[in-house]
């Protein structure tokens, strides 16, 4: 019985490995008659993984053989680029990514050639901090080393132009709504001041109260004007992307009134 048992567990044993065999041999046969089609439609690259697939001390002599054979003629045939990348002032460039129909062929520059597959290639190469640029070339079977080279220029410093550009408008649009609330107010509370003159002293009222709600007045109407104004300029500085520089560090916005013998006078501007 304990004989039987070992034939069937032998038996067993012996069916698994020929299965085995016959899967690696089918995979080594695929792997070559894939080849020989990669190559024949110009995919070098892929014929050579496929031969190297097929060229394994597990598949067959015969297969084996072929497949190595087949894949030394590869290496004699495949294309070779080599990268270059410099700078505007003619400087080598080293970190630069270099991508052909979207697949990555090279993550840095280190002046060694590339593999590709023979026929027409588009390179885009791209580099923190500068514009990307391409390159065009058609590689011809068998041609090594081809080099292919471009000068990558520095990215324009757009962040610090729009955020110039916005600054100053902002300044002025905060410093306009800031001047028409101080306008209103001033308003406000001259309108309630006349009105308590006219209900305890018209029409014989005191000259000098009468002249400060002149006064007064005066000033609201100037503030509301540069209120105006300040909002204005800064909607036509947004509206034509004037790139208006904003104030030194120091500077300050400021604004003056004085009284007059006829009303009063102000000053607008910016103290450094």
């Amino acid at each position: 019985m304990r004989a039987l048992r070992f034939m069937v567990v032998a038996l067993t044993l012996a069916t698994a490995a020929r299965a085995s065999a016959d899967d690696t041999v089918q995979a080594c046969v695929g792997a070559s008659e894939d080849g020989q089609r990669q190559r024949q439609e110009g995919k070098l690259l892929r014929a050579r993984e496929q031969f190297a697939s097929c060229s394994r001390a597990e598949c067959p002599a015969l297969v084996r053989h072929d497949c190595a054979t087949w894949a030394g003629e590869i290496v004699q045939t495949l294309p070779s680029v080599v990268f270059a990348a410099r700078d505007v002032t003619g400087g080598d460039l080293v970190h630069v990514r270099v991508l052909s129909d979207g697949a990555v062929l090279s993550e840095a520059l280190d002046g060694k050639p590339v593999d590709v597959d023979p026929g027409e290639h588009h390179f885009r190469f791209e580099a923190e901090g500068f514009l990307p640029a391409e390159a065009h070339a058609v590689l011809r079977v068998g041609e090594k080393n081809r080099p292919v080279a471009v000068t990558l220029r520095p990215q324009a410093p757009a962040a610090a132009e729009s955020h110039g550009s916005v600054v100053a408008p902002a300044i002025l649009g905060g410093l306009g709504l800031a001047l028409g609330a101080a306008a209103i107010v001033l308003d406000v509370t001259t309108t309630s001041s006349a009105d308590n003159l006219r209900a305890t002293c018209a029409p014989s009222c005191a000259s000098s109260s009468v002249d400060s709600l002149r006064t007064r007045y005066v000033v609201a109407g100037v503030l509301g004007g540069a209120g105006i104004v300040s909002v204005g300029v800064a909607a036509v500085l947004l509206l034509t992307g004037h790139s208006a520089s904003p104030p030194p560090a120091g500077a300050a916005f400021f604004f003056d009134v004085r009284p007059g013998p006829r009303g009063a006078s102000s000053d607008v501007g910016i103290r450094f």
